[in-house]
């Protein structure tokens, strides 16, 4: 009995050494293939390529490098998205991904056309530019009366629509004789009763200058003609002349004052 468990005891501990040896071999060949292969594709592929074949291409890294296995890049060159580098990132589009994308509603767009569903107030299929009739930052502004859509800057026109001047043609024109005014100064030919430049304003409003007349009463006023001294006789002075001069030289004096002009003559 005893050599019979004996028996069986060595069997059964060769049989499971047997066991752990195949699982220990196979285990070992599985890491060794895969650090062959980690080292073939290491040293096989040049810069720029990877996987097994080095068939494939990196993306646009920053280093045109990428890991030999996965095609991986560390950093990808401005527009390009992690990990590979091979689409645009969000609001980028284009071949090269240097394209931002319109006023869209989730702030992406098609990366390859731009493509998107716009914000109110921008124009498909981009969304870049505003919606007609409309401009300003936000595209929240209503154009005057243009011919053509206004200047998304400014709100500024090319040409206004009859009736209408200034550069956002937002003017009225006046009573024109024809449908139109001058674009950029609102001047016009005016209709009958109007006056220019603008014909804004009717004549018979327009005030007028009233020449200055004299009033009658001071025409019919009389004029007094100033009262003058008659010329005395040499000797005499006052208003009647009835005045001596007194010693004066050359018995001559003021006639008004009965002065003498050289020397203070001595009055009567």
């Amino acid at each position: 009995m005893t050599s019979y468990l004996s028996c069986i005891l060595k069997i059964r501990v060769k049989h499971e050494a047997s066991y752990i040896c195949r699982t220990l071999e196979m285990k070992l060949s599985i890491l060794f293939v895969a650090f062959l292969t980690t080292v073939k594709a290491d040293l096989a592929c040049p810069d720029g390529f990877w996987d097994d074949s080095c068939s494939s291409q990196c993306g646009n890294c920053t280093e045109s490098k990428c890991d030999k296995r996965t095609g991986n890049c560390n950093r990808c060159m401005y527009g390009w998205a992690l990990p590979k580098c091979t689409h645009c990132v969000i609001e980028k589009w284009g071949e090269s991904c240097n394209n931002r994308c319109g006023h869209c509603v989730d702030t992406s767009c098609n990366r390859m056309t731009g493509h998107c569903t716009c914000l109110p107030g921008w124009a498909p299929i981009r969304c870049s530019v505003c919606a007609d009739r409309l401009w300003g930052a936000s595209c929240n502004k209503t154009c005057g009366h243009c011919k053509e859509s206004c200047s998304d800057y400014n709100g500024w026109c090319k040409f206004c629509q009859d009736g209408f001047w200034g550069q956002s043609c937002t003017k009225k024109c006046g009573k024109c004789k024809g449908p139109k005014c001058h674009f950029h100064t609102g001047n016009c030919t005016c209709k009958s009763g109007w006056a220019p430049p603008k014909c804004t304003e009717s004549i018979l409003n327009t005030p007028t200058t009233t020449p200055t007349t004299t009033p009658e009463s001071i025409l019919k006023t009389p004029t007094t003609t100033p009262t003058t001294t008659p010329a005395c006789a040499d000797g005499f002075w006052g208003q009647s002349c009835s005045k001596t001069c007194g010693d004066c030289k050359g018995s001559k004096c003021d006639k008004d004052t009965g002065r003498s002009d050289t020397v203070e003559c001595v009055l009567n």
